[in-house]
This record gives C-alpha cells, sequence and structure tokens, in this order.
C-alpha cells in the first residue's frame, strides 16, 4: 500500500465523474439520432456529475478521528 489515503480517496470520488462523461458522450450520440424529450433529465444528472464543484478541498478537510481509528484497527486485525 504505497498510495497515500489521501490520494486514494481522491481518485475515487473522480470514477463517478470520468464514467458520467463517457456516458454523457454515449447519450448526446444517441440524442442525436432520437428525439430528446425523454432523455432531458437524465442528460441533466450526468452533467452535474460531470461538472460537480468540488465541496470541500482534500487538502483543508478536517481529519475524520472516528473513520481513521476504523481504519487503523482493519490494519491491525489479522487476515481472515
Amino acid at each position: 500500500m504505497e498510495l497515500p489515503i489521501r490520494a486514494f480517496w481522491t481518485l475515487n470520488r473522480n470514477i463517478n465523474r470520468l464514467l458520467a462523461e463517457t456516458d454523457l458522450r454515449a447519450l448526446m450520440l444517441h440524442v442525436s439520432r432520437q428525439s430528446s424529450e425523454g432523455c432531458a433529465a437524465y442528460e441533466a444528472k450526468l452533467r452535474a456529475e460531470v461538472y460537480a464543484a468540488k465541496e470541500t478541498d482534500p487538502l483543508n478537510a478536517e481529519r475524520d478521528e472516528a473513520g481513521f481509528a476504523e481504519l487503523k484497527a482493519m490494519v491491525a486485525r489479522p487476515a481472515q
């Protein structure tokens, strides 16, 4: 586990954004062939996911002591 935990969670948050961007491209391709009335809500959802503003800056976020303690306990537990 060479990847720092902060970097892991930052990358993890980007997965949905990247998938939404791919889905949005596919949607736009299909909509260009058909009527766009039925998929306006889905398009808005995907656009919100792609262009979502960061809620907190991960470098200035408060440390989650309870979550950190839980992770430490998971590491300390012997593998089953």
